[in-house]
């Protein structure tokens, strides 16, 4: 149908759109989702990461870092994988989750899944993310090829590349990321460690029938 051919043409991102001269797919590709689960993951994350961004930047800053970070996410897929087209906001996603790490690394998340009670800071979600990134694109692709990890990876450098600039211009806003890793993660972790034990106990409480 005409609309199909719309949306191909103009809602995903491929090497033969690009040099066809649709570089509007850069971005258009990162606002388009095909699954709705995809689509329902993603929102979810941007609103989470995004309103944590939007706090300390201001609407134009947070509109750069999204462009910034969905363009980016389209073209390393493109160059990592020329012959198949992508879509999904997944590598804008990543970005925020970058900054975010920057902004207020110290933020505290209390998790549900993939252990109930377990605590992460933002500065351990940001470096968990960025490692199985890293892990997917370089060992996990051919058990999980249809994850776009080449796109997430393209998010992650456009977020990197945003805060270390503000951050080497002087932005007070933007942590230091080397100081704030030797000053943060060893008490995160111990933190992360001691959410764990205090889950176990109120399981095998609760198995136990002790209040």
């Amino acid at each position: 149908s005409s609309l199909h051919r719309a949306l191909n043409g103009h809602a995903l991102c491929s090497h033969a759109h690009l040099r066809g001269g649709r570089v509007h797919t850069l971005f258009t590709s990162a606002l388009s989702h095909q699954a709705w689960p995809h689509f329902l993951i993603n929102s979810y994350g941007l609103f989470i990461f995004g309103s944590a961004a939007a706090e300390t930047l201001s609407s134009r800053e947070l509109g750069v870092l999204l462009a910034l970070g969905g363009g980016a996410s389209s073209m390393n897929h493109v160059i990592c994988h020329p012959r198949n087209p992508v879509l999904g906001a997944s590598g804008m996603l990543m970005g925020l989750v970058t900054v975010d790490g920057f902004l207020d690394p110290q933020r505290r998340f209390h998790m549900i899944l993939p252990w109930p009670g377990l605590t992460l800071s933002m500065l351990q979600v940001t470096d968990l993310a960025l490692m199985a990134n890293l892990m997917g694109f370089f060992l996990l692709r051919r058990w999980f090829g249809a994850v776009a990890w080449g796109a997430h990876l393209g998010g992650t450098a456009a977020g990197l590349g945003f805060g270390c600039g503000a951050w080497l211009r002087g932005d007070q806003r933007f942590a230091d990321p080397w100081r704030v890793h030797v000053d943060q993660c060893g008490s995160d972790w111990r933190k992360t460690a001691d959410s764990v034990e205090a889950g176990l106990d109120r399981m095998a409480s609760l198995i136990s029938g002790r209040p």
